[in-house]
């Protein structure tokens, strides 16, 4: 008679031990990723090559980075003294030349005096070598730059001072032939009244032959007689 309840029993005691088995869930994709048009993210960039300057204080870097501005400003005022040669090998420089180079040397000058020669190395704690070697190496650009403008600027004061002077030449010349062409014609106009008033010479010449001739004659008859 307990029959049937001990398979009652016995089916729910399975099925309360199919509900106690945990079931594989299925992974659940992000809704970007199901898409077809989804792209993994990408790599992050390398990092930046270390730099080739060897670690250095912040006084140091400020030394080396106030050395690199002006080692480019002398590069530029060497370009511009290079254009300047090839504007000089013309006869006739532009006019605006001259006070270019002028600003240049001041400009060099200053940069000299004021700049690198106030740009101390030696309290440097590290890179101090090279700073130095380059502080010293940009002293001899700018003496060098210095040295090319003051060059230049005499040359073009040559060339103009020559170009003056072919002028005043040429000028002196052309008076001069103005005058000796007015003087001339003043001349020939004064003698030609006296030209006219005067025989010709020819005349006269021929009369004193003429006259010669006759006397001659005359001496030759009274012999042969």
């Amino acid at each position: 008679a307990v029959v049937p309840a001990m398979g009652c029993a016995a089916s729910s005691n399975a099925a309360t031990t199919e509900d106690a088995v945990p079931k594989a869930v299925p992974a659940v994709l992000p809704s970007s990723a199901a898409s077809p048009a989804y792209s993994p993210p990408k790599p992050l960039p390398p990092a930046p090559p270390a730099s080739l300057h060897r670690d250095l204080t912040t006084r140091s870097l400020a030394v080396c980075t106030t050395l690199n501005t002006l080692e480019k400003e002398l590069d530029e005022m060497q370009a511009t003294l290079n254009r300047a040669d090839e504007a000089l090998a013309n006869e006739a420089p532009p006019i605006a030349l001259r006070s270019t180079l002028a600003s240049l040397h001041g400009s060099a000058t200053a940069l000299l005096a004021t700049r690198l020669d106030a740009l101390h190395t030696a309290d440097l704690t590290s890179g101090r070598d090279e700073a130095r070697a380059k502080r010293k190496a940009l002293v001899a650009a700018a003496e060098r730059v210095i040295e090319r403008a003051e060059a230049q600027i005499r040359e073009v004061d040559l060339k103009k001072a020559r170009q003056a002077a072919e002028a005043a030449v040429a000028s002196s010349a052309e008076a001069t032939t103005q005058e000796a062409v007015e003087m001339t014609a003043g001349a020939a106009a004064e003698a030609a009244p006296e030209a006219a008033e005067q025989p010709p010479v020819e005349s006269e010449a021929a009369e004193t032959t003429t006259e010669a001739v006759r006397a001659a004659a005359g001496e030759i008859e009274r012999e042969l007689t």
